[in-house]
């Protein structure tokens, strides 16, 4: 499984069943609207175009 995230990783915590838990800390509050959750098989892509300060990740349903 494979995850995307926003923020300052703050701690990771080892669970049962070799299952990691991460959390992240924003610098900002950010307005739910703009949160997306995808749980299952998905692919990423990186939009790294020039005229962007900062990459833009698109997840996708496989």
């Amino acid at each position: 499984m494979r995850g995307v995230a926003n923020g300052l990783l703050t701690r990771t915590e080892n669970l049962p069943d070799d299952r990691t838990a991460y959390s992240y800390r924003s610098r900002s509050p950010i307005a739910t609207e703009l949160v997306q959750i995808t749980v299952g098989g998905c692919g990423v892509r990186i939009d790294r175009a020039e005229s962007r300060l900062v990459p833009r990740a698109d997840m996708r349903a496989r």
